[in-house]
């Protein structure tokens, strides 16, 4: 509860993003207004009894009156739906004022005669439409998933995909579908009735459509490979995923799991005697990061797309659509999870892709947390128009051997002239068949021979350079 000091002080700093003042002869349809600001922006306090020009107490007279007034303006007589507040009665300079404390609402978009208004600074302002978008979007009140995609009809969607779907079901929930296939649609919220007939919805277009770019081309997946940590016109890789969401999940996972780097190392000390696998990126983290940015992101935004940026030591997953309150980058590790699309979302529990606890985040904590090299968590923060997480690597290096001891060759049946090399590369991080030629004494094409043996072997990779610059080194 506020003191008098603290309502002195707040005074004091004067009207702001979270603080005004009103008279206490305001009127209820004007006060609304301020509520409606504030339950749509943030929290705020409007003190009544203030006079706005002196911004000194002037007083209220006639409390109940005053105070039926403010409640009034709450209601549903001025706002829609009704703001809920607080109200507490203070004395200021000897002067009775009323301080209305808005709390945080995330539930719903509020309105005053019609009009969704946000607070900017000291002013209500009347929200444009992308802002009365973004607001609904972020309170998971836009719901696209359901809107009635007008060009397309039944025939839009492939039955072969809803077959699977059933078989999936039973395979990963251990339960039968047995609902005729118009009813399953309409139960996924796949489909909706319009005028007496059925049409695909915007999430069975993404799931069950035949060619959902058709008509949703936002829905893909874009993927660069960088070789360094900056953004480059050299790449490495690029990939573009198009088709169903569960198309897209699976392809997007394919690719990274060819690709991740595994180092396979035996340290007793460290990992007991059996040999460990030990990727770069823990792989169900990235799994369930990956899944979340096509699963959770805004689908109404023309041009947009999920976009993962891999660098040398770190991947970028960007997705379009801000977090949906009450979510911030803050909580985001401890927070109940809120579903922008949920019929989206119980599409993807039924194909096995989500189990619908809300346990997400805690795998992904969990598995970079017991990850034997500890990477940094993964960080979540807020970008224009969308989320960006950044995974970041685990150091590899950290595991490469500092003696031939450490090395684990019993397998290779490497000659002497190999297991030299291997020494010359722990120590030097790599070798060339000119230093191969010197350290052996033999010939460019034994040390050719030689080479071409421990790469078929697997022992050895290159550098994927040619000529001088070629350079051999462990595999991890």
């Amino acid at each position: 509860m506020m003191t008098t000091k603290e309502l002195i002080n707040l005074i004091r700093q004067g009207e702001g993003q979270f603080v005004e003042f009103k008279d206490a002869r305001i009127k209820p349809s004007a006060l609304a207004k301020s509520l409606v600001a504030f339950a749509n922006t943030n929290a705020g306090r409007i003190i009544v009894g203030i006079d706005e020009k002196t911004r000194r107490p002037s007083g209220i007279t006639n409390k109940e009156e005053v105070l039926d007034n403010i409640h009034r303006a709450a209601s549903l007589d001025c706002c829609d739906p009704a703001v809920g507040i607080s109200v507490v009665e203070l004395i200021c300079e000897g002067k009775v004022v009323f301080v209305v404390t808005v709390p945080y609402q995330y539930e719903s978009v509020f309105s005053a005669e019609g009009k969704v208004l946000i607070r900017r600074g000291t002013e209500n302002v009347t929200a444009s439409s992308h802002e009365i978008i973004a607001l609904s979007s972020r309170r998971a009140k836009l719901k696209y998933e359901t809107t009635v995609i007008d060009e397309t009809t039944l025939d839009d969607l492939e039955p072969e995909k809803l077959a699977l779907y059933r078989k999936t079901y039973q395979e990963r929930r251990g339960r039968v579908l047995s609902l005729p296939n118009t009813s399953l649609l309409e139960n996924l919220g796949s489909i909706s009735k319009v005028k007496g007939e059925y049409k695909p919805t915007v999430a069975g277009i993404l799931i069950f459509g035949k060619f959902p770019q058709t008509f949703l081309p936002q829905s893909r997946v874009s993927i660069v490979r960088y070789p360094t940590d900056r953004v480059t016109r050299d790449i490495l890789d690029s990939r573009e995923i198009e088709g169903t969401l569960p198309d897209l999940i699976e392809n997007a996972l394919s690719y990274f799991s060819d690709r991740v780097q595994v180092a396979s190392v035996r340290d007793i000390e460290r990992f007991g005697s059996k040999r460990q696998d030990i990727p770069e990126y823990p792989l169900r983290a990235l799994r369930e990061i990956i899944i979340n940015a096509i699963a959770h992101r805004e689908y109404r935004i023309e041009g947009s797309r999920v976009l993962i940026k891999w660098f040398a030591s770190r991947i970028e997953v960007m997705n379009p659509g801000d977090f949906v309150e009450p979510i911030t980058p803050q909580n985001i590790y401890v927070s109940q999870p809120v579903h922008r699309n949920p019929n989206i979302m119980k599409t993807l529990y039924g194909y096995g892709y989500v189990e619908g606890y809300g346990d997400g985040m805690h795998i992904i904590r969990e598995q970079f947390e017991s990850h034997p090299l500890k990477p940094k968590i993964p960080k979540f923060e807020e970008i224009p128009g969308g989320v960006k997480v950044t995974i970041y690597a685990a150091n590899l290096d950290k595991l490469k051997p500092t003696t031939l001891e450490e090395l684990d060759l019993s397998a290779f049946e490497l000659n002497q002239r190999q297991r030299k090399a291997v020494e010359f590369v722990v120590k030097n991080g790599q070798i060339s068949r000119k230093e191969y030629v010197k350290i052996n004494n033999v010939s460019e094409r034994t040390a050719a021979r030689d080479l071409a043996d421990m790469i078929k072997k697997e022992v050895f990779v290159t550098n994927n350079k040619r000529g001088w610059a070629l350079r051999y080194l462990l595999k991890r």
